[in-house]
């Protein structure tokens, strides 16, 4: 029977027979091939190049094999059974039985064995345990995850970092947090009340714009102000305006509102990251309930640069200003050159995201990307797609 089942960046889906040691990769054409013998493989897991990680269960070992050559590397384990030493180089620590293996976007690789999971730095390549404890049977849920009773069998990661485990003997999915120890952004402010009016000021009488609201619970570091205007039967972002307030602020006053202001929207800001905007409108006006959503404002993108060698997959960090009030989910796309062209990148396709989403990560960012687009949904159809810099149709250029 199969025991392992993986597919690489190009849709080549790798299957392993632990039973009888064999390995085999499928290609998209359905052509099966079969590929070098590995001792006893179970879990199998391809990172974004392509190479194929291998859990040799009875070699007590992971294996690193590149498909298209053959070639294999040993990289967690010493090929001898015993329990996994924290703060060494991967390849100088023993394993027992690895059963799971699998690749993070950051290149990280964490290993189920015996004894528990354990994680093996990208970068550095120093392996650490991440849960389980001495015995396999079951305990510690709702405690720290080192020292739980876990009969880890295979493990996966989300896109944010949390593990999922399959604890074999005790019939469950173990779920490790972590990421709740992060920096996370904060709740929007409450109570915001918008209204235009007349003030004095040294004696001038001038035309302002006046929102107020209640600070969320969580420490900030600020707020962030949007305007918007009367587009027809609709009110929309006035691009023109980006205010900011001091963290103490509960209220601010536009000084230049225009005639055809229709509501403000403030969102809080920390370390974590940026809140959802909300909103408050002048009078009665609210969006009307057939309209396509507004597009989010002020898309930026970070590349990070990948691991020094140069062999690891780049990320790519987009993230922008939610402005929708009725929106269903967050769209998003990739482009890549195809010639002297950037394109939309097909294999990437289209990503929905939850509504109130303020980022994505992008873990494996391919050679030759230059770009992302931003959009919103809602049953009446999609708004328009937004790059960086509000350039309208125009994508993030990269390159």
């Amino acid at each position: 029977p199969v025991t392992g089942v993986a597919i690489d960046p190009a849709g080549n889906l790798f299957l392993s027979e632990w039973y009888v040691e064999r390995l085999k990769r499928v290609d998209p054409a359905g052509a099966v091939r079969p590929l070098p013998k590995v001792d006893s493989p179970n879990g199998l897991a391809t990172d974004a190049e392509g190479r194929l990680y291998v859990a040799s269960n009875h070699g007590h070992r992971i294996v690193r094999m590149e498909p298209w050559t053959g070639r294999l590397e040993t990289i967690v384990g010493t090929g001898a059974m015993g329990v996994a030493v924290d703060g060494v180089p991967g390849a100088e620590s023993p394993l027992s039985g690895p059963r799971g293996v699998t690749v993070a976007g950051d290149g990280s690789v964490h290993v189920a064995d015996q004894t528990g999971v354990h994680r093996v730095d990208g970068k550095t390549g120093i392996l650490r345990r991440m849960a389980g404890g001495p015995s396999r049977e079951f305990s510690g849920d709702g405690g720290p995850a080192l020292g739980a009773g876990i009969d880890a069998f295979s493990v996966a990661v989300d896109v944010v970092g949390n593990l999922y485990i399959t604890d074999y003997e005790n019939h469950r999915i173990r779920f490790v947090d972590l990421v709740s120890g992060r920096p996370q952004s904060p709740r929007a402010p409450s109570q915001v009340k918008a209204e235009l009016g007349v003030r004095t000021y040294a004696e001038t009488r001038i035309n302002t714009g006046h929102v107020s609201w209640a600070a969320p619970a969580e420490e900030v570091t600020g707020f962030r102000l949007m305007r918007y205007v009367k587009a027809g039967e609709d009110c929309i972002p006035d691009r023109s305006f980006l205010a900011s307030a001091p963290p103490k602020a509960t209220s601010f006053d536009d000084m230049s509102p225009k005639s055809v202001v229709c509501g403000y929207a403030v969102a809080a800001e920390s370390a974590g990251g940026l809140s959802s905007f909300e909103p408050a409108w002048v009078g009665s006006r609210t969006p009307p309930p057939n309209s396509r959503p507004q597009p989010p404002v002020r898309v930026n993108v970070v590349l990070s640069p990948g691991p020094a060698d140069g062999r690891g997959p780049r990320s790519a960090r987009i993230t922008w200003m939610d402005v929708a009030m009725n929106e269903e989910k967050y769209l998003l796309r990739r482009f890549i050159v195809r010639g002297n062209a950037c394109v939309e990148d097909e294999a990437f396709g289209v990503v929905e995201l939850l509504p109130d989403s303020v980022g994505y990560t992008d873990e494996n960012v391919p050679a030759g990307v230059c770009g992302y687009q931003a959009a919103v949904s809602n049953s009446a159809g999609e708004s328009i797609w937004i790059g960086d810099r509000d350039l309208g149709p125009e994508i993030v250029q990269l390159l």
